[in-house]
């Protein structure tokens, strides 16, 4: 599956203004803190965002490799991580969630936004 680079530069444009940094800023390898938390939301916005359905109706995902090549040609496990820490901070998960537990905290969040 081609990884679709128009709406993953929207993704990565959205945070960055949101927090005042640039798309290099998100994408580059700095660790500094103003640079990694946009950085591991647009990972975890990234994630949880269905790509397409099976024939069966199954959401299909991007995959971590998928998304880390996107970040300085990070490791797969490296997005994990950050996606795992964002989500202990911002939904109280502990730190070893499953990604099904975030995706659906996500969608039960956007649910709820859409419903308000």
């Amino acid at each position: 599956m081609r990884f679709d680079h128009i709406n993953l530069y929207h993704h990565i444009a959205l945070y960055a203004g949101l927090h005042g940094v640039t798309v290099s800023d998100i994408t580059g390898e700095s660790k500094a803190q103003k640079y990694v938390q946009p950085r591991h939301m647009v990972w975890l916005d990234l994630i949880c965002e269905p790509i397409g359905h099976k024939a069966d109706g199954t959401l299909i995902y991007r995959s971590l490799p998928a998304i880390a090549r996107q970040f300085s040609d990070r490791d797969h496990t490296t997005v994990l991580a950050g996606v795992r820490a964002l989500s202990a901070e911002l939904y109280g998960t502990h730190p070893k969630a499953k990604l099904d537990q975030i995706r659906e905290a996500v969608q039960v969040a956007q649910r709820k936004a859409l419903a308000a």
